[in-house]
Order: structure tokens, then sequence, then C-alpha cells
């Protein structure tokens, strides 16, 4: 619903379906780093270097995490030394964002209704590690009034039912417009 904190944006490449039987998961790999390159032609390019976000190499039966290459000549990845074409469906992105290595975040989630009862969750997470003791449950009753607040946080429940919600935000947790 509503989630605020801090966040960092740079280049990244989504990919949009596991490659490789699931040797590369779908997901978003940001830059790490680039290298200039040429071809034999005197063309310039750049081999771009993605986070490993958990794609698995294995070389004479040792598996060791890898890194994901772009190169903007053969609009080819590669992992280590191999090309893979089987990363057919990705996006390059200018300006992909994620959470900051150092985030607080703080999120309120729509859990449902019953009758006039609507149920949240509110979470606070430093580095996406969710603290137990800052993350509750919280309960309105519609019939009080359609405003609901937490923390700083305050919404007007335009409409509500127990799977969605239609809300306005009337301020986020610092007062400050929503990254999310």
């Amino acid at each position: 619903m509503i989630s605020q904190g801090e966040y960092e944006s740079g280049f990244a490449v989504r990919i949009t379906k596991d490659c490789l039987d699931g040797e590369v998961p779908r997901g978003v790999y940001f830059c790490t780093g680039y290298r200039a390159i040429s071809s034999e032609t005197g063309e310039r390019g750049y081999i771009y270097r993605f986070d490993g976000n958990g794609i698995r190499y294995t070389s004479m039966g040792k598996p060791f995490a890898a890194w994901l290459e772009y190169n903007t000549l053969t609009k080819r990845f590669g992992r280590r030394f191999e090309f893979l074409d089987d990363i057919e469906d990705y996006v390059l992105q200018e300006d992909a964002r994620r959470i900051s290595d150092s985030a607080f975040q703080q999120t309120l989630i729509y859990l449902g209704k019953s009758g006039s009862i609507l149920k949240f969750g509110y979470r606070e997470s430093i580095q996406d590690l969710a603290r137990p003791s800052f993350s509750n449950e919280i309960t309105y009753d519609l019939n009080d009034s359609d405003i609901i607040g937490y923390k700083k946080a305050k919404l007007q429940v335009i409409s509500a039912t127990n799977t969605s919600i239609t809300y306005k935000v009337l301020s986020y947790f610092d007062d400050s417009e929503s990254l999310f």
C-alpha cells in the first residue's frame, strides 16, 4: 500500500524469465562496473558487469558465484567466459531503483476486511531484514471514520473489500512525498 525509505538508482538489466534451467534466475541485476572494448572494425562498445544476484557457475564440478556481463557490440550476455544465448527476454534500464543497502524502510500493508473492520500490517526493516519487534497488526473500524493513520502516515479509504482497497494518501510516514 504505502512504503517509504531510502532508494538508490542506477543502470540495470531486468531479465523476465529464468534462463539456463534456473542458473540465471529472473530478476533485476544492477551494473557494478564496465570496461571499454573495441572490435576489429574499430567500433567501441562496453561490457557491463552486473551483480551476481544468485547466479551460480560450475566449473570442473565446483560451483562458485558468478556475475553477468552484457556486450554492447554483440548485444549478447555472458557469464564468466561463455555467451548465454538463452537470455532473450530482457530490458536494459537506465534508471532502475532498488533499496539502498543501509536503508530504513517503513511499510503499511493491507491485510483485508471483516465487516466494517479493516486490518493492516506495519513493518519496519533495515537492509531488507524485518525487525520482529517493529512488526505489528493494526485494525480500524470504518464506522468510526474513513481516515486511518499510523505513525505520521494517513490514508482516506474510498472503498474496501476483503481482497482490495482503494485509498487516497493524505500524508506519508515522514510527511514527505512517497518513493513508491
